[in-house]
């Protein structure tokens, strides 16, 4: 019979959330890193646990096509699966470690990134662990330029729109599983933000009455032009003051796969790194955690237990100095 209209909607709506972060990706590149990074950045940007499980559903029943085609020799999605809890689980023997960023691929990514509206916001996330749906959230309130601290009070959300409803619209809510928390910031970070806001000071007078203002919902949140709820002064703002959205910032990452050449790039990969360094660098466990606003140590301690070569090197120099005295 003929498949109904909400029925249709439904594929293309889980088909574009997935082309989000792995449109870029060749199908033949396509690996179960890319899906699982997939999962936890919908995750990260605060989809809820139905959306991320209807796309990876979509996504492997087109990939499994491929595969039937013999375009692919195998489905990507094979071993990957969301539990209850919203953890993402992986055979292990399919998992890429790759997405960690080396120093120098750090250093060719902000160089690429430097002259561009989004350079401070993938510098907050190097240094910071910070998911995307939170910087997206950050305003200039949760910054405290005394303390040398960022406040992590929310995230924004995405709510598709609907028949009844029109149009979708994004919204804030708390961060995901709750995890608020104050993160330490250095004077290199501080130095940038400063820089940003009075740019973004100067651009406001600038416009005047041509500025676009934000506004927070009082009741649903929902961010807004129309001067419905209380002004908002988010940190991922335009020039003339028009609100960056998580997903324009999406595009990225297909410069980095073509132009780059970092395959297994992800927006995941930055706030992945971020907490590997820290490892790296003999940070406790609980610190890092706390930071990163894992839900529980045990998220934590797989940044450890996939170990970087650094981290191999430094259990190796433990071993050999044992029991030298």
């Amino acid at each position: 019979g003929r498949i109904k209209a909400n029925t249709v909607r439904g594929y293309v709506d889980g088909f574009e959330r997935g082309a989000d972060f792995i449109g870029s990706v060749r199908l033949d590149c396509l690996t179960p890193s890319h899906i699982y990074n997939m999962v936890e950045g919908m995750q990260s940007d605060g989809y809820a646990e139905s959306s991320v499980v209807h796309t990876l559903s979509i996504v492997k029943q087109l990939l499994q096509s491929a595969v039937d085609n013999q375009m692919i020799p195998m489905n990507p999605c094979k071993g990957i699966a969301i539990e209850k809890s919203e953890k993402v689980t992986v055979d292990p023997i399919l998992e890429d470690e790759s997405k960690i960023l080396q120093p120098e691929e750090i250093k060719t990514f902000l160089d690429a990134e430097k002259n561009t509206r989004y350079y401070e916001l993938f510098y907050i996330i190097l240094n910071t662990g910070m998911r995307i749906g939170e910087i997206t959230a950050l305003c200039w309130s949760d910054i405290d330029f005394e303390k040398g601290t960022l406040a992590v009070n929310r995230q924004v959300q995405w709510q598709s729109g609907s028949k009844e409803h029109g149009n979708g619209y994004w919204y804030f809510s708390e961060p995901k599983y709750n995890s608020f928390r104050t993160i330490s910031l250095d004077n290199a970070l501080i130095d940038l933000l400063k820089r940003e806001k009075q740019r973004q000071d100067r651009a406001a007078e600038y416009y005047a009455d041509k500025y676009i203002h934000l506004f927070e919902g009082d009741n649903s949140r929902e961010l807004n032009t129309d001067g419905k709820g209380v002004e908002i002064y988010p940190i991922c703002r335009r020039e003339n003051g028009e609100y960056i959205q998580s997903r324009v910032m999406q595009h990225t990452s297909m410069i980095i796969h073509t132009q780059l050449g970092c395959e297994d790039f992800d927006f995941h990969s930055l706030r992945h790194t971020h907490a590997t360094n820290l490892a790296e660098a003999g940070a406790n466990p609980k610190y890092v955690q706390a930071r990163l606003g894992h839900k529980n140590i045990q998220v934590t301690m797989q940044v450890y237990q996939h170990t970087s070569d650094t981290i191999i090197e430094q259990g190796n120099n433990v071993l050999r100095n044992m029991y030298l005295k």
